[in-house]
């Protein structure tokens, strides 16, 4: 009888460690689990991160869009400004071709009189 006790007791007693064996088995999955939680955690802020990474970058696309439309808009108000100083350099040498011919008129006149006076 006392034998039959004592290996139940000790059957008792592995039982008891297999228990313990299997609880740190247990706690180390639990560790694991909450590992692999953090690291999809970890994922999810990665994932937000890129997306406001991608934004920004849209954002500086746009923006280079739009200095890209106003440099060439001020290259379109240079050409017209340079083509608007033209016109007016081309003016003032119709000013100066006129001045020319009235000036060439006056001495034709000139010797016009000159003619006229020689024939008198």
């Amino acid at each position: 009888d006392q034998h039959d006790k004592d290996v139940d007791q000790h059957e008792d007693v592995d039982q008891h460690d297999k228990d313990v064996d299997q609880h740190d088995k247990d706690v180390d999955q639990h560790d694991k689990d909450v590992d692999q939680h953090e690291d999809v955690d970890q994922h999810d802020k990665d994932v937000d991160q890129h997306d406001k990474d991608v934004d920004q970058h849209d954002k500086d696309v746009d923006q280079h869009d739009k200095d890209v439309d106003q440099h060439d808009k001020d290259v379109d108000q240079h050409d017209k400004d340079v083509d608007q100083h033209e016109d007016v350099d081309q003016h003032e040498d119709v000013d100066q071709h006129d001045e020319d011919v009235d000036r060439h008129d006056d001495v034709e006149q000139h010797e016009d009189v000159d003619q006229y006076e020689d024939e008198m």
